[in-house]
């Protein structure tokens, strides 16, 4: 999945702040390796490193035409990151 362009807005900006995340590591992680699962509510769940090796978990909906909302960003939990070293291997 090829990522073009990111909607941010006050929300989204705030919400990831109170997990330590801005939207510049967020949008890190999509230009590096990283994991993308697709859920039932037609949300995205991605795995992923920003330049700084911290390690993010990411949730966004898919708008098309390579757009994306980010919903919320956080640090890995053990078990995320354990998933994620094993995958990209």
């Amino acid at each position: 999945m090829k990522i073009d362009k990111f909607a941010w807005d006050q929300e989204n900006l705030e919400h990831i702040s109170k997990h330590f995340v801005n939207s510049i590591e967020v949008e890190q992680v999509f230009d590096a390796k990283f994991i993308v699962r697709k859920t039932k509510e037609d949300k995205y769940l991605v795995w992923g490193q920003a330049y700084s090796g911290r390690y993010l978990f990411i949730v966004f909906r898919y708008l098309g035409k390579g757009n994306i909302r980010v919903i919320t960003a956080r640090d890995m939990m053990n078990k995320d990151k354990r998933f994620y070293l094993r995958s990209v291997k």
